[in-house]
């Protein structure tokens, strides 16, 4: 009596069959993880919709206030404006009528004497140069240079400090006789300013901006390079711009002025803040122009901290 217990076999599945339970299988894991992760995943996209909508309403209410202080200015002190304000420290950030072009003016000195600058760093040019002053090369207009003796001779590096600091018109005039005239603006492309030209004399406020927004990052040359520079521009003689109301605060600026066009730019030195500022008027007299940069600079301040008064 022999025999045991017969093994169970398990019935062969067709490859029909068996595409048809992994598929089943494919559909039932799917559907645990749908019902496990998509609670969490819509919690998700709510939530993050819900902080990008409150940041976008938080961002047009400051853009308003902003509007609401600046606007009116603009409106009472006549001419046409371009105005680019960027906190580097925070989410302060407007603009009006950023993109369009103005007069350069002296504004066009600051990018002159960044490519300069570059050039010195790169070694194509040497700061000790001595440059002569002779009688054909004084300019009328802002700086001293024009009363000094023709053959006194000047470094490079001092002709760059009066053209950023007294807005020399002499001084800028030895700088560019340093270049290829005919190719500033290509060179000035180089730096990425497509829109200011050394030829047509003009530029933009958000050019401007960018400008000193990469000079205070000291991204393009020597750090101790970029301080000097601004360091001269903190120092101007122009008190009657932009720091007229500012008393209490360090603000390296540089201004420029032609005929009805008037501007100043540059950065406001505040407490765990720097505010870049260009101001850029056109069809303005100098004395109407100079009040309304003033009020600007003032507004920027103000909004930026929150309090009303002069400093």
């Amino acid at each position: 009596m022999g025999g045991g217990k017969k093994e169970r076999q398990l019935p062969l599945l067709s490859p029909l069959e068996a595409a048809q339970i992994a598929r089943r299988r494919r559909i039932w894991l799917l559907v645990f993880l749908l019902v496990t992760t998509l609670p969490s995943l819509v919690f998700w996209l709510l939530s993050n919709f819900h902080r990008r909508n409150s940041k976008m309403r938080l961002s047009n209410s400051r853009h308003q206030q902003i509007e609401r202080k600046i606007m009116p200015l603009l409106a009472a002190g006549g001419g046409q404006w371009g105005i680019w304000l960027r906190d580097l420290d925070g989410d302060f950030d407007w603009q009006y009528n950023a993109q369009n072009p103005f007069p350069a003016a002296s504004s066009i000195k600051l990018p002159v004497a960044i490519l300069i600058t570059k050039k010195i760093a790169a070694g194509e040019l040497d700061k000790n140069r001595k440059i002569i002053l002779r009688d054909g090369d004084k300019q009328p207009g802002n700086g001293s240079l024009r009363f000094q003796p023709p053959g006194t001779g000047y470094s490079l590096w001092q002709l760059l400090k009066f053209s950023l600091q007294q807005s020399d018109n002499t001084a800028f005039h030895l700088l560019c006789n340093q270049l290829d005239r005919r190719q500033i603006d290509n060179q000035l492309r180089q730096l990425g300013l497509s829109e200011t030209s050394f030829q047509k004399d003009k530029t933009t406020a958000a050019e401007i901006g960018g400008l000193w927004e990469k000079l205070l990052q000291n991204g393009w040359f020597d750090a101790s390079l970029s301080r000097q520079l601004i360091g001269w521009m903190e120092q101007t003689p122009f008190g009657d711009y932009s720091p007229a109301r500012l008393q209490g605060l360090v603000i390296a600026h540089k201004i420029g002025a032609e005929d009805q066009s008037l501007a100043d730019s540059g950065v406001i030195f505040l407490p765990q803040h720097r505010l870049i500022f260009v101001f850029l008027g056109q069809g303005i007299s100098p004395q109407k122009g100079r009040q309304v940069i003033q009020k600007l600079a003032l507004a920027s301040v103000q909004l930026l901290t929150g309090k009303e008064e002069d400093f």
